[in-house]
C-alpha cells in the first residue's frame, strides 16, 4: 500500500517537473525569437553599413593609388563647373568696376579681415569687396557685419565648409583658398583674391588691373623653385614630373589677380579644385 503511493506521488513529481521544463521551455524560445530578431535585424544593418564604407574606402583608396584628379561631381557643380559655366567677360557683373576684392575670415581672424577692409576703403575706394566668413563664432561676425556696414561696398558671404571633405577646413592646408577664390570668380567675373593679413600700402595697385586686363592670371613669383615647397607625391596627380618645375619660380597664392576667362576655368582652376578636394592631393603624406 505505502508503496503504491509512493510510486503514485512519484509519478505525479515527474509529470510536474515535465511541464515545468516544456512549459519554461517554451517561454524561453518564444523571448528569444522576440529578442534575437531585432538583433539580427540590426547586425544585417551594420553590416550593410560596413560593406558601403568599405566599398568608398576602396574607390578613396583606389584614387589614392591610381592619383587620379577624381572628385564628387556635387562639389564641382555647387562651385560652378558646369555645361555652360559663367565665363568672363559675358558672364560677370555690370554695375560695379572690375576687379572686386576677394578675401576670408577664419576664427580668431577677423581683425586682420577689418585691418584689409581698411586698406582697400582707403586705396582702392572704387572696389567692392566680399569677405567670405568660413566660420566664425557669432560675436566675430557681429563684429565684422557692424563695421561692414559701415562700408557700403563690404559684404559679408556665408561659405559652409562642412559641405566639402573634412580635411579642406584644416588651417595648415588652406585648401578652402581656391574654392573660396572659385566661388567668387562665379560670382563677379574678376577677382583680386588676397589672404586677410595682407595688406594694400599704395593706390598704385590700380595700375596693374589696367595693365594685365587681358590676362587670365597674375600673380606675384618668388626666387624660390617650384619644387622647393611642392610635395613630390602632388606631382604625380598632375602627371608630370618634377624636372619640369626645377626652374619655374614658386608663384604666391595669397595674392593673385584672377580673371574667369575660359582657359583660365579649364586649365586652371579645375584641376587646382580637384586637387584640392582631394587630402592626399593637396596634402601628400611621406617623401
Amino acid at each position: 500500500m505505502f508503496k503504491l503511493q509512493y510510486l503514485r506521488l512519484r509519478s505525479r513529481y515527474m509529470l510536474f517537473c515535465f511541464i515545468a521544463v516544456f512549459s519554461f521551455s517554451v517561454l524561453f524560445l518564444m523571448f528569444q525569437n522576440s529578442l534575437s530578431r531585432p538583433a539580427i535585424e540590426t547586425l544585417v544593418t551594420e553590416t550593410h553599413k560596413q560593406i558601403n564604407n568599405f566599398k568608398n574606402f576602396k574607390d578613396n583608396l583606389k584614387v589614392a593609388e591610381q592619383k587620379e584628379l577624381v572628385v564628387n561631381e556635387d562639389y564641382l557643380y555647387a562651385l560652378g563647373f558646369v555645361s555652360k559655366p559663367a565665363i568672363y567677360p559675358d558672364s560677370s557683373w555690370k554695375n560695379t568696376t572690375l576687379p572686386i576684392v576677394v578675401t576670408y575670415v577664419l576664427d580668431d581672424e577677423h581683425s586682420q579681415a577689418i585691418g584689409l577692409v581698411m586698406c582697400v576703403a582707403k586705396y582702392l575706394p572704387d572696389r567692392a569687396i566680399l569677405v567670405y566668413n568660413l566660420g566664425i563664432p557669432d560675436y566675430q561676425l557681429l563684429l565684422m557685419q557692424t563695421f561692414c556696414n559701415n562700408n557700403t561696398r563690404c559684404t559679408i558671404v556665408d561659405f559652409d565648409l562642412s559641405k566639402f571633405p573634412s580635411h579642406v577646413s584644416r588651417t595648415h592646408i588652406k585648401a578652402y583658398r581656391p574654392l573660396v577664390l572659385q566661388d567668387a570668380l562665379n560670382r563677379a567675373g574678376a577677382v583680386m583674391f588676397l589672404d586677410p593679413n595682407v595688406r594694400i600700402i599704395s593706390p598704385n595697385v590700380s595700375k596693374l588691373f589696367t595693365l594685365y586686363s587681358n590676362k587670365s592670371i597674375v600673380g606675384w613669383e618668388t626666387r624660390m623653385a617650384t619644387t622647393t615647397l611642392t610635395h613630390p607625391k602632388m606631382f604625380d596627380y598632375f602627371r608630370t614630373p618634377a624636372d619640369n618645375f626645377f626652374f619655374l619660380p614658386l608663384v604666391l597664392v595669397n595674392k593673385l589677380i584672377v580673371y574667369n576667362t575660359l582657359d583660365m576655368h579649364q586649365d586652371i582652376m579645375l584641376p587646382w579644385i580637384q586637387c584640392a578636394l582631394i587630402s592626399e592631393c593637396i596634402s601628400p603624406i611621406g617623401i
